[in-house]
């Protein structure tokens, strides 16, 4: 089947589960399979397939542009589960027991995939949740003891495990934020701290929910920290959008793009943020990719148990690297 049979499949079926009809399909040049994208990712029906996505259809989430781009399978997940079951995190892919740091008590055990069915689902985390199949990432009221010093929450995370790391490319993810707010904050970002190489970096493709103030705020950051040659103190390029839909209550692709020149956020297939890749992020410095819940005032200073668990859900991690 060609991709052009495939989008007119797509656009004429319907999904069996929910009886809609697929609003946009989803192009991946290396998948095997049509995909109908209405509340979720529901396999079509003839094996072989390939998918596909019309150009410049608002929503599109994947086909990045210009030119041959190549999926990186190391950092990329659409957390696809077997039918009426639950199926582990891929755990050569991503690493869940990260070593907590600052306020961050990273479990294991709030890093899950989840998925639907028949409108009931078999693992849920917080009302809300749709049908379809995600990576689902918990933080609890859970105080305890880390170092000598009281905590309050246990939150997740999950990293890529691949040791080289991903150097440039086109990073996506499609989230759904957490319920509650404020106090909790949503993240796809990727980082390294590299002492053999003396830098530490860090870009925030999206952090949701992190503002007390408005809910429709999102951020998207770079970092640059000590040791980080002629860094004595972290120097940051910070933009906060304040969008047109609140990040919890529908899912959002959110991507950015990595390259020699530039660093380009976007949200939905919009341009949200753009700045200069020059003098840190054109070094050829590779990170590790990851997902996590991270906790925000005014719960890192007065702590409650109200909202907890809370939980947001990742529809699929994309990324990408150009083949021309």
């Amino acid at each position: 089947m060609t991709k052009e049979e495939c989008c007119a499949l797509c656009q004429t079926a319907v999904n069996p589960t929910t009886k809609q009809r697929c609003s946009f399909s989803v192009w991946n040049p290396t998948a095997l399979s049509c995909w109908l994208k209405t509340s979720g990712a529901v396999p079509f029906h003839k094996p072989g397939d390939v998918t596909c996505c019309p150009a410049g259809e608002l929503g599109c989430p994947s086909a990045p542009p210009q030119g041959a781009w190549k999926l990186l399978d190391d950092f990329s997940d659409e957390f696809q589960v077997g039918e009426n079951s639950v199926l582990p995190l891929n755990l050569s892919k991503w690493a869940t027991n990260v070593s907590s740091w600052a306020d961050w008590s990273w479990s294991p055990e709030n890093v899950k995939t989840v998925t639907s069915s028949g409108g009931s689902p078999v693992v849920t985390a917080e009302s809300g949740e749709v049908a379809g199949s995600y990576a689902a990432i918990t933080m609890t009221y859970q105080p305890h003891i880390r170092a000598g010093k009281q905590y309050f929450y246990k939150s997740g995370i999950m990293k890529s495990t691949l040791p080289a790391g991903v150097t440039y490319g086109r990073f996506e993810a499609r989230i759904k934020g957490a319920s509650t707010w404020p106090g909790v904050c949503p993240a796809f970002w990727a980082f390294r701290r590299d002492p053999a190489d003396n830098y530490w970096t860090e870009l925030d493709f999206v952090e949701m929910t992190e503002s007390q103030n408005n809910v429709h705020q999102i951020d998207f950051t770079s970092h640059v920290f000590p040791p980080t040659d002629n860094i004595t103190k972290e120097l940051s390029n910070a933009t906060h959008k304040v969008l047109d839909f609140d990040p919890r209550s529908a899912f959002h692709v959110y991507a950015m793009e990595w390259n020699t020149t530039s660093l380009t956020w976007w949200v939905d297939g919009t341009v949200v943020k753009q700045m200069p890749a020059s003098p840190y992020f054109n070094q050829g410095w590779p990170m590790d990719v990851a997902l996590s819940l991270g906790l925000r005032p005014p719960l890192r200073d007065n702590p409650e148990p109200a909202g907890f668990p809370a939980t947001f859900f990742v529809d699929w991690v994309r990324v990408w690297q150009r083949a021309d």
